[in-house]
């Protein structure tokens, strides 16, 4: 949306919106609901999260109201975290609901918190597909989730500076290699929104804007790159 922010930038807002998940009654170890469209404002919301020591659960905006009941209620969540433009207003929730912007602007200036997360805890839940009948939360622990990072910076990074795309859901768990690993290893998150049309149109706006160097999808988008065309591109590694 033609915002961009430096890594020191974006360390100040997280740390701001940490400060007001803790003024606000989060403790360690809670968890944190996060409704927003893929944005800047939300991707700062995740991290605020991890820094406070809560865990995030991230909720597609595209579910309907009584899918985020249902997953604030299996997670015992304290807090909703909303950005603007979210479908999820503050009647859907059972739990106070936190602005992202609102709350940073507040805490502006904020310069120090105490100790963030450790290993052992739990950096989020992320839900099935629901193969069974209904989803169920997966938890994702600190080690697990710096362990797999680890490796993927060694298998996909390799010492380089790379532009990732985020263009598929935050509450996919495929996203979580496109939304750290470049955080991670000093290269640049490109945040794409959520398509007015088909979610297809996502990918296709990636290739368009021919920013990214690398991309992570499923197996199904193959025959949509074929499509499109790749010649020329930008894109140099692709992880199904």
């Amino acid at each position: 949306g033609g915002v961009e922010l430096r890594f020191g930038e974006l360390a100040d807002r997280v740390l701001a919106l940490a400060a007001v998940i803790r003024a606000h009654g989060v403790e360690p170890g809670d968890r944190v609901v996060v409704a927003g469209r893929r944005s800047v404002e939300t991707v700062t919301a995740i991290l605020a999260a991890l820094r406070a020591r809560a865990a995030y659960v991230p909720v597609d905006p595209s579910a309907p109201a009584s899918r985020l009941a249902e997953i604030v209620d299996d997670t015992g969540a304290t807090h909703l975290l909303a950005a603007a433009g979210s479908p999820h207003d503050r009647a859907d929730a059972t739990v106070p609901v936190l602005d992202i912007a609102e709350t940073v602007a507040a805490q502006a200036g904020v310069t120090e918190l105490d100790a963030g997360p450790r290993l052992d805890d739990v950096a989020y839940l992320i839900y099935t597909s629901g193969s069974t009948g209904r989803p169920k939360g997966v938890v994702v622990d600190h080690l697990g989730l710096a362990e797999y990072l680890g490796w993927a910076e060694q298998q996909y990074v390799r010492g380089e500076r790379l532009t990732f795309a985020l263009f598929t859901s935050l509450a996919f768990d495929l996203t979580v290699t496109s939304l750290f690993l470049p955080l991670i290893s000093g290269g640049t998150l490109e945040i794409y929104p959520e398509p007015d049309g088909p979610v297809d149109t996502a990918l296709m706006d990636v290739a368009e804007a021919d920013a990214a160097d690398l991309i992570k999808l499923t197996p199904s988008h193959l025959a949509l790159l074929v499509r499109i065309g790749l010649e020329g591109s930008r894109i140099r590694r692709m992880v199904l």
